[in-house]
């Protein structure tokens, strides 16, 4: 499971109109992309909902997807979410969900 979240992006245009991510603030840290591993396609965010144009980037070492919607222009992750281990006062033993920010920019 996963949720769009919206970052800002430092990015390069070059004269024949090619968009470069070349840094994003993701969680108000700013991290720098690596490398950009494919050139952009059109694209749907299956996890997240949503679609535009799909950037694989390497970001720390890490492989990972950013998106650009087209109408808007703004830039998205998907921000992967785990279940994780919460207390229930009313049962003996029970599990329900907690937000962990895994995967794109773990440190």
């Amino acid at each position: 499971m996963a949720k769009r979240t919206y970052v800002k992006v430092l990015a390069e245009t070059d004269p024949e109109g090619v968009i470069t991510p070349r840094a994003l603030t993701f969680h108000d840290k700013l991290y720098e992309i690596d490398r950009v591993l494919a050139p952009p396609t059109p694209a749907a965010a299956f996890n997240a909902g949503g679609r535009g144009m799909r950037y694989r980037v390497r970001i720390r070492g890490k492989e990972s997807y950013l998106f650009m919607e087209q109408e808007s222009l703004r830039w998205f992750v998907e921000e992967k979410e785990y279940p994780g281990e919460k207390l229930d006062l009313n049962a003996r033993t029970a599990f329900a969900y907690q937000t962990i920010n895994y995967g794109l920019l773990q440190e």
